[in-house]
């Protein structure tokens, strides 16, 4: 009995390179915005719970050091959490970009499905980013101008790439018919 022959996967279109590198641009802002939570906010409480640490090896009967460690140490994991959480949707928004162009669905239900995903994944980071710590005027100690102008930018910039990642895909199949026709009038 012979074997079919699978459909040649049609080439990747200039366009999806052009989006794949952008998104993998974006993803790589992320990951620096989760080092710098790392070493503002983490490393902050961490100075502050060794002070508190040195206050209470100097008063050794005095409790309201304790309870005062203790409320820092939670602020420090929660700030850990945030940043371990940047970190991850960085990494997985690489993982999707890069996917996302070398991928052939042909389920649209799946393909919908995961144009959901990164839809959500785009906000998701958009937010945190746009929310963060260096964001808040309140907080005098990691507060910072340039930096909540430039969060809020990229909040913004989150929500045009979730939909351009949805346009491309449901374009994904015209783009590369296109891609192919082009290849071949040049061969």
């Amino acid at each position: 009995m012979p074997v079919a022959r699978p459909k040649p996967k049609p080439p990747i279109s200039c366009c999806e390179y052009w989006v794949a590198g952008i998104c993998l641009c974006f993803w790589a802002a992320v990951i620096f915005f989760a080092w710098y939570s790392f070493g503002t906010e983490a490393a902050r409480f961490s100075n502050e719970i060794a002070a508190i640490n040195k206050k209470i090896a100097d008063n050794p009967g005095v409790t309201k050091h304790t309870d005062a460690l203790q409320q820092l140490g939670a602020e420090q994991k929660r700030a850990y959490a945030s940043a371990w959480v940047l970190m991850f949707l960085a990494i997985y928004g690489c993982y999707l970009a890069i996917r996302q162009a070398h991928m052939d669905i042909h389920t649209p239900l799946a393909l919908t499905a995961l144009l959901m995903n990164q839809f959500m994944l785009y906000i998701t980071a958009g937010f945190r980013v746009g929310t963060s710590p260096w964001c808040n005027p309140h907080n005098t100690a990691s507060y910072n101008r340039p930096l909540m102008s430039a969060s809020h930018m990229f909040f913004i910039f989150s929500f045009f790439l979730a939909f351009v990642q949805i346009i491309m895909g449901f374009m994904r199949d015209a783009l590369r018919e296109r891609q192919r026709v082009v290849n071949q009038a040049f061969r």
